[in-house]
């Protein structure tokens, strides 16, 4: 595992459940891998537990960079593995049956509501440290030829956009590593089925092909692809948005319902009625940027009549 001891824990979050041995929250820390190896890959996680249990890596031959690596990449698993592990933390099993721990006869449960804000708050840290690691990996990617050859990597350079700084011309997702990454398998499918038809295969591939060195494009090439990105970003959000966690919605999406705070209803979740209007927004915004792709193609190239842009879309979307 990554966190293999109960001081490396606390270093890491400053504290941890009095009432519970490090063996009762390992299963938790094991289980919290799954959190960020899709996004950084099996490969990036092997080599990160071997740092962390003193075997010999060749892909990091500095030293000080693999303390980095696995400190951030500890990070996450730790946040994690607390949000899975709270609701059982302050629970007893023995052979008389399950208890709450008290310290004292005065002490009472938290309430239900408690119990999920605390969750929240872990889910949130988690998230923003796996923001951390990604950003750390694409910082360093140079020194760590594991991650610029990694599955999850490749992946990302196939998109036609491809940071989150990118996706923020199009909606503001406050730089979110971990929520770009999260819509990339929905970007991909857009740029595969919607663009590509509209494209056309041929001119789709021209394309792709040229994405390794975007400056290689032709100056209509370049309108194209520019144009490209719009619909992938608007489409591929608009697909994913009404299944994402909240912790990776954007500032505003998720609205929380005020009160005494003494029962369980006091807060709610991201509120349906605003994830369908931006739903209904992307899907337009989407449309519109379709509609300006196909004006694009239809513009003739310029220094060849009836140039290759508007034969080959032509014959994909039927002018």
């Amino acid at each position: 595992m990554l966190i293999n001891s109960t001081s490396e824990l606390k270093t890491i979050v400053g504290g941890t459940p009095k009432n519970n041995d490090f063996e009762n929250i390992a299963p938790a820390i094991e289980d919290a891998k799954n959190f960020i190896i899709p996004f950084i890959g099996m490969e990036a996680y092997d080599i990160a537990d071997g740092i962390a249990n003193a075997k010999f890596i060749a892909e990091v031959k500095d030293i000080e960079l693999q303390k980095q690596f696995l400190t951030m990449a500890q990070k996450p698993i730790a946040w994690k593995a607390f949000h899975d592990y709270v609701p059982e933390g302050n629970v007893i099993f023995d052979d008389t049956g399950i208890h709450t721990q008290k310290s004292n006869e005065g002490q009472t449960a938290a309430w239900q509501w408690q119990v999920y804000d605390l969750q929240q708050l872990y889910l949130k840290k988690a998230y923003n440290t796996l923001n951390e690691l990604l950003m750390f990996l694409d910082r360093n990617r140079q020194h760590l030829p594991f991650w610029k050859e990694s599955d999850a990597e490749k992946q990302r350079q196939r998109l036609f956009v491809r940071t989150p700084q990118e996706f923020c011309e199009y909606f503001d997702i406050k730089g979110s590593f971990a929520l770009f990454l999260t819509i990339v398998p929905d970007m991909l499918q857009i740029q595969r089925n919607t663009i590509r038809y509209a494209l056309g295969q041929e001119l789709y591939q021209i394309i792709v092909e040229k994405l390794q060195k975007i400056e290689d494009f032709s100056d209509k090439e370049k309108l194209v692809f520019e144009a490209c990105k719009g619909v992938a970003a608007y489409y591929g959000l608009a697909q994913r948005i009404r299944t994402l966690p909240a912790s990776l919605m954007p500032d505003g999406i998720v609205e929380y319902y005020h009160s005494d705070r003494n029962n369980i209803k006091a807060s709610i979740n991201a509120r349906l009625e605003v994830l369908d209007k931006l739903y209904q927004q992307l899907v337009s915004n989407g449309d519109a940027a379709l509609k300006n792709l196909f004006e694009v193609l239809k513009e003739s190239d310029g220094d060849t009549p009836e140039g290759t842009f508007y034969t080959i879309s032509s014959k994909a979307i039927g002018f």
